[in-house]
């Protein structure tokens, strides 16, 4: 019971989420009912965690890298282009936007840092 307990620790942390399961269910080629409200350690005993100990280890650990990772597109990312402007001038006499101007370069390097933390 004491090297089952620290996998279903793992699973129960809020970075698990339902595609998580899913890959588990996968993995044990069974239905867990992680969805229901009957969902209890029983469940998991009968599947006999230990028998894919290392794979819950890295479903688990990827799990917190993808929460890390979405929080900061959420936080970081998301709230750097809610707020970012490209300032659209006429060119010479045509009254009609035509060409970009203002903090293009800024706005350039701000999309490439975030496209290279993506990647």
């Amino acid at each position: 019971m004491t090297e089952v307990l620290p996998l279903v620790a793992g699973l129960a942390k809020p970075s698990i989420m339902e595609r998580h399961w899913l890959e588990i269910c996968e993995l044990f080629k069974a239905e867990i009912p992680y969805n229901k409200e009957t969902f209890c350690l029983r469940d998991l005993l009968t599947i006999k965690l230990l028998d894919k100990r290392e794979d819950i280890e890295d479903i688990a650990d990827s799990a917190d890298k993808q929460l890390k990772l979405e929080t900061q597109l959420r936080d970081d990312i998301g709230k750097t282009w809610e707020h970012m402007e490209l300032e659209i001038k006429p060119f010479k006499n045509i009254d009609a936007p035509c060409y970009l101007s203002g903090n293009i370069t800024e706005v350039q390097e701000k999309l490439e840092e975030h496209l290279n933390n993506l990647n």
